[in-house]
């Protein structure tokens, strides 16, 4: 069932507990006169009456008032700190199943008012392969063939060639950094959940957080400010739907930032469904996902989707592969590709060290941290040597190297374990989607031709020019405190 109030999932890996949502005490009119405040609360009884619907009656005077339904917009979630859990995953108004079904036409239509789009995460495809046992190409050719014949869409896009737009942008933040006389640690910055955990408790951590946008959104910034040209279709009438293993890619997607002010401040992605909702929605349909028909011929989008390359995916971009690309092209540009890359063992399974070495000789450190219990450890670490830079003594001196890059997601395991992925049973179940995602062969991100013809003839610059950092990069901002009051509506 469709839930319009608050879906949690992963419940383990709280950092702290949920405090009850304070929006309904949010009151925007400061000056109230005598006769506009809130009488005595004990004066109130509040009953739950046949239809559902709660009444309000006062025991003085005997009225009774009808209560309406309090609700709250992925955008109150996003400038409150009242709450902080490592998914904040929230189903409401826009952001939900049933607002999506809605505007998917009854009959195809030779000139409908809106252009629905689709892009797909890799790793969305990669759950419902594993669940299906197909492999992922085979379901990606379903999945089209749904989307086309069941829901009458038919430009579908797959986010893993907007990703390499994304990594080249945080490769060349990263090289511009070590190049500086006081180089910093960067963060890799596709994880809304973390995000939303640095604005509302951790500020100190924003300036070292990558501004590149993620795959998600860059793809929207592609899909409403250019492909929507290409298709004459003014960016207003597309309605693009992004499909992600996460339920925060809801509230990243319902960021003031990421709208085109010149058209009426429309979203670049204006609905996120999760890997779940998307199954519930085949599964609605009476569609039998491994009796379907792979999809034939050419449809719009094709031409972004992963059909083949010259490398395998390495095992470590489940998650994006940001650490993996960063040292490649840091090795490059210093060492003309003759460092090596050395994984170490961390601490514990999702917190691994990776080093970038030459004749024996460590040059740069990374790392993976991935779940809130080793997001801890790393907030703790950046604070300590952040007073160490400062010249402000502490009490413990770090022994250990700095980090110059680190991989963070809020999730354990990565990307492909997601909130919003379908469940699997134990190691072994996750480790099946991890093999269908790894099937799939893609291009480095700086050997692909369209991506340098995007650069050219789109973004209108290099990479990490300044057309770039305008379209391709976002910026972070401390989220206010407000009082943390616990109530239930």
């Amino acid at each position: 069932m469709e839930s319009m109030g608050l879906r949690l999932i992963g419940t383990d890996d709280y950092l702290a507990p949920s405090a009850l949502c304070i929006k309904p005490l949010i009151n925007n009119n400061a000056k109230q006169d005598e006769e506009t405040k809130v009488p005595d609360a004990k004066r109130f009884k509040i009953s739950l009456e046949d239809d559902g619907s709660y009444t309000e009656m006062d025991t003085e005077t005997g009225d009774k008032n009808t209560l309406l339904k309090a609700q709250i917009s992925l955008s109150d979630c996003l400038a409150c700190s009242g709450c902080v859990t490592s998914a904040e995953s929230v189903l409401v108004n826009a952001q939900s199943k049933t607002e999506f079904l809605s505007h998917i036409p009854s009959t195809p239509s030779p000139s409908p008012a809106t252009t629905l789009v689709i892009s797909l995460s890799p790793q969305s495809v990669s759950s419902i392969a594993n669940k299906h046992n197909l492999s992922f190409s085979q379901t990606l050719l379903k999945l089209v063939t749904f989307f086309t014949t069941h829901l009458n869409i038919s430009i579908i896009y797959d986010t893993s060639f907007s990703r390499l737009l994304s990594l080249l942008e945080i490769s060349n933040e990263f090289i511009k950094i070590q190049s500086s006389e006081t180089p910093t640690p960067l963060l890799a910055s596709a994880c809304p959940g973390f995000i939303c955990y640095a604005e509302k408790t951790q500020p100190f951590l924003l300036p070292y957080i990558s501004t590149s946008k993620s795959p998600q959104q860059v793809l929207g910034t592609l899909l409403k400010r250019f492909v929507s040209k290409q298709i004459g279709v003014e960016p207003q009438n597309i309605y693009h739907t992004s499909i992600m293993p996460c339920y925060d890619k809801k509230l990243e997607a319902s960021r003031e930032d990421f709208t085109l002010a010149e058209y009426n401040n429309t979203k670049e992605v204006d609905c996120v469904l999760t890997t779940i909702e998307l199954e519930e929605i085949i599964q609605d349909k009476g569609v039998d996902l491994k009796q379907l028909k792979e999809f034939e011929g050419e449809w719009e989008g094709k031409q972004w989707c992963l059909t083949g390359g010259e490398d395998k995916r390495s095992i470590w971009n489940g998650s994006g592969g940001y650490l993996e690309t960063v040292l490649r092209a840091i090795n490059l540009l210093k060492y003309n590709g003759t460092a090596t890359i050395v994984e170490e063992k961390g601490r514990n399974e999702d917190y691994r060290i990776v080093k970038l070495e030459l004749n024996g000789e460590e040059k740069l450190r990374a790392a993976y941290a991935y779940g809130f219990r080793n997001i801890q450890n790393i907030v703790r670490t950046l604070k300590l040597e952040e007073k160490n830079r400062k010249g402000k003594k502490t009490n413990t001196a770090s022994k250990k190297k700095t980090l110059d890059f680190i991989e963070v997601m809020a999730c354990p395991k990565g990307c492909l374990n997601g909130g919003g992925q379908l469940k699997v049973e134990g190691k072994q179940g996750l480790e099946g989607v991890g093999r269908v995602y790894n099937e799939v062969q893609e291009k480095k991100p700086e050997e692909d031709e369209m991506v340098k013809k995007i650069y050219k003839e789109w973004i209108g610059g290099e990479i990490g020019s300044e057309s770039a950092r305008k379209l391709l990069h976002t910026q972070y901002k401390a989220v206010e405190k407000v009082n943390n009051v616990n109530i239930k509506w």
